[in-house]
């Protein structure tokens, strides 16, 4: 038989589940009455038009753990003090540690790996030079 704290444990995060199943339902039911007025306003100005005909946008948010260009300061600074060529995984696991960035998350680190992509990117040819070894790209401050 299951502890009684166990049921009650599980009891719980189900009311939990379902109250927040609750909310999305209804938040779900006023953003379908909001299209649907949305979409008798657009019948009303131009009949042509077929509001299913239009296209989804979903926002997604953007990753922020740098502000704007502070991302690329950073990786310069660390390709300055690096005295080797580093990749771009390197470069990202020195973020983490000199700037104590809280990257749990896989997508957290991807987006850290792509911001690093785009600032030595960026760089490239004026101020940074790459080269490669075994399929790597390798990046150091050029001479």
């Amino acid at each position: 038989m299951a502890e009684p704290t166990v049921i009650s444990a599980l009891m719980k995060r189900r009311a939990e589940i379902d109250g927040e199943l609750r909310q999305v339902e209804m938040r779900a039911a006023q953003l379908r009455a909001d299209r649907n007025v949305i979409d008798a306003t657009i019948g009303m100005f131009d009949a042509t038009k077929v509001p299913h005909t239009i296209r989804p946008r979903v926002r997604r948010p953007k990753p922020i753990m740098f502000k704007h260009g502070e991302c690329s300061r950073a990786v310069m600074g660390i390709l300055r003090v690096a005295g080797q060529p580093l990749n771009a995984k390197e470069i990202a696991e020195r973020l983490v540690g000199e700037y104590h960035l809280d990257i749990r998350e896989p997508q957290q680190h991807a987006a850290l790996l792509h911001s690093v992509r785009n600032a030595v990117l960026r760089h490239s040819g004026k101020k940074v030079e790459r080269s490669e070894r075994d399929g790597t790209a390798f990046w150091k401050i050029k001479d």
